[in-house]
């Protein structure tokens, strides 16, 4: 798990943006909602994280305080990013 953890850390500091998908409780995507959340905010690099949760699933207040932008459909989430890139 920790060579997982150590590559996941590597992967999201290389990126501008995250992006999660919960369809139900995910401590693994969690995890890397928060730690994109905390690099955006402790370090020079801007990784914005894209929250999408499905229809069904009932977010918490973690999970959306972490997210810069949050959406409750797929579609929902492919109409805004393709309006603004």
């Amino acid at each position: 798990m920790q060579g997982i953890f150590k590559d996941d850390c590597n992967y999201i500091r290389n990126c501008d943006y995250v992006i999660c998908y919960f369809s139900g409780r995910s401590l693994g995507t969690a995890a890397e909602q928060t730690l994109a959340y905390f690099l955006n905010i402790y370090s020079k690099k801007r990784i914005k994280t894209i929250t999408i949760f499905d229809e069904n699933f009932k977010p918490d207040e973690w999970t959306i305080y972490c997210s810069d932008y949050v959406f409750f459909s797929i579609n929902e989430c492919l109409k805004k990013l393709k309006k603004e890139f």
